[in-house]
């Protein structure tokens, strides 16, 4: 079974992973999506 979570991140400029992240979710410029995925067995 795969796992899959989004979680977004409010950034105040557009360099990727190098983005800083902003203070102020409600006020950011950008949002950066970043998604993780996982395999899990039971």
């Amino acid at each position: 079974m795969r796992v899959i979570v989004r979680v977004l991140i409010p950034v105040l400029d557009e360099n990727g992973e190098q983005s800083r992240i902003s203070p102020h979710f409600g006020r950011a410029p950008y949002l950066a999506l970043w998604t993780l995925m996982r395999t899990v067995k039971y």
